[in-house]
């Protein structure tokens, strides 16, 4: 392991009580709940941000399956109707002639 991945680590239990005491003195007693509530908003408010894209993304793809699978659908109803209609034959005139008509 580098230095700089050691280095990068997270903070392990002695460290996290350093933090939070600094944290203490530089905002006070009184403002903790404040910052804590405002974190967990943030926090809140980008989850919620997130699982809005994934909506919209999954929404999207969804749709476009959906488009696809019509499109196929289509293509084989056509493919299929082609098939068991006779085609017109054409007279020496050159004129069509449907045999069901």
């Amino acid at each position: 392991m580098s230095y700089a991945a050691g280095f990068f680590s997270m903070p392990g239990g002695s460290e996290w009580i350093i933090i939070f005491v600094a944290i203490l003195i530089i905002f006070g007693p009184k403002s903790l709940p404040k910052i804590g509530q405002a974190i967990g908003r943030g926090i809140r408010e980008f989850k919620d941000a997130s699982d809005g894209i994934t909506r919209a993304i999954e929404e999207e793809a969804s749709a476009q399956d959906r488009e696809e699978e019509a499109r196929k659908k289509e293509s084989t109803v056509a493919s299929a109707h082609a098939e068991s209609s006779p085609a017109p034959s054409e007279t020496p005139d050159g004129a069509s002639i449907h045999p069901a008509d």
